[in-house]
C-alpha cells in the first residue's frame, strides 16, 4: 500500500457517519416596512432612489440624471440601447459604456440589495463594468427580508446576482473610494404603477 492509499483509508474510517441536515427556520415576513427601509439603506450604501408613477417616466429621470450619457445599455422596454452589441463581444468591448440601465425582480428592505436575473442581460458582467448603473423595480417586489427575496426568486439554475449601492472600496488607507471596481453611481427607479 502506497503512502497515499494508506493516508486515504484512515481519512475514510476517521469518517463521521452521515447526519440529516437540520431544519431550515425562515423568518417570517419582517416587521420592518420594505419601502422605507428600502430607501434608508440605499442611501447609506451611496445609492440614490426616484419614485415614478409609470415606466414611461424612465427616460425623463435619465435625461435628468445621466444627460451626458452616450453609450447605454438598456434590457427595459421603455428606453432603447444606443450601442449594438456584436453576438461575440469582450467585455472590453463595454468599456466606454456610460450607463447601463436594467431590471430588477426582487428588492430587499433590510439591505437595499436588489436581485438582477444573468440571463436578461446580453452579458453577465454589464451591471459590473457600465460607469453610471440604473435599476428599475416595481414598488411591488420590494421585500422586508433576504428570507421573503429567497422565496420570490424561482430556482430556475441561472446565474443571478443582488447588487447593493455602487462599487466602493476602503481598503486603502481606510478612505472610502466610490466607482473603484464598478459603477460610480446607483440610482434605483421604483416604478409605483397606478
Amino acid at each position: 500500500m502506497s503512502s497515499r492509499e494508506h493516508i486515504l483509508s484512515r481519512i475514510r474510517k476517521g469518517k463521521p457517519d452521515s447526519a440529516p441536515l437540520p431544519e431550515l427556520k425562515l423568518f417570517s415576513k419582517s416587521e420592518t416596512t420594505s419601502w422605507p427601509a428600502f430607501k434608508s439603506y440605499l442611501e447609506k450604501t451611496g445609492g440614490k432612489m426616484i419614485e415614478i408613477h409609470s415606466e414611461t417616466e424612465i427616460r425623463r429621470c435619465i435625461q435628468q440624471e445621466y444627460g451626458f450619457a452616450r453609450h447605454i445599455y438598456s434590457n427595459s422596454a421603455a428606453v432603447e440601447s444606443t450601442i449594438q452589441l456584436r453576438p461575440l463581444f469582450t467585455p472590453k468591448d463595454l468599456d466606454k459604456l456610460d450607463l447601463a440601465i436594467i431590471r430588477g425582480e426582487v428588492a430587499v428592505g433590510e439591505n437595499a440589495a436588489i436581485y438582477v436575473r444573468g440571463n436578461s442581460l446580453a452579458h453577465p458582467i454589464i451591471p459590473f463594468i457600465a460607469h453610471h448603473l440604473i435599476i428599475s423595480i416595481s414598488k411591488e417586489a420590494i421585500v422586508g427580508n433576504m428570507h421573503e427575496a429567497f422565496r420570490k426568486i424561482s430556482p430556475d439554475k441561472q446565474y443571478g446576482v443582488f447588487i447593493s449601492g455602487p462599487s466602493k472600496t476602503a481598503d486603502i488607507e481606510q478612505s472610502l473610494v466610490i466607482g473603484a471596481h464598478g459603477p460610480k453611481s446607483l440610482l434605483v427607479i421604483v416604478v409605483n404603477e397606478l
